[in-house]
Formats: C-alpha cells, structure tokens, sequence
C-alpha cells in the first residue's frame, strides 16, 4: 500500500480541461462535452482491509465490503 494521500476525495474540474481530455474524440463526444455544467475528478483512495467483515449481529457483504479487498 502507498503512502497516506492528504487533500479531497473529489476536485472540481474546469470544463476547458474536460474539452482539452476529449478534443480528439468526434463529433458525438464533443456534443456531450457541450452539455458539462460541472465535473469532477474523484481520487482513488486506498484503504486497509479489515481484519474481518462480521461483528456481533452485523455483517458486511456485496457492494459494501468489494471495494476494500
């Protein structure tokens, strides 16, 4: 596992660097770029496994346990 990331889960975006991302990418694209009000850039974010997913009556299964594995 990397180091500690420190700062936002997510950072907002200006719609020039989404233009600038997807500039090359037709015709379609740039009508959906066009439409962009707002974007953001989520991080990815490591964390530790837990040691285990049950504690006493709760369990954690699916979606909420597949991201930490």
């Amino acid at each position: 596992m990397g180091p500690e990331v420190k700062g936002p889960w997510v950072e907002t975006v200006p719609k020039c660097d989404i233009e600038a991302i997807y500039a090359d990418l037709g015709s379609d694209v740039k009508i959906l770029v066009d439409h962009v009000t707002n974007a953001g850039k989520w991080y990815i974010h490591q964390v530790i496994p837990l040691p285990s997913y049950i504690s006493g009556r709760i369990v954690l299964v699916g979606d909420s346990v597949s991201q930490s594995l």
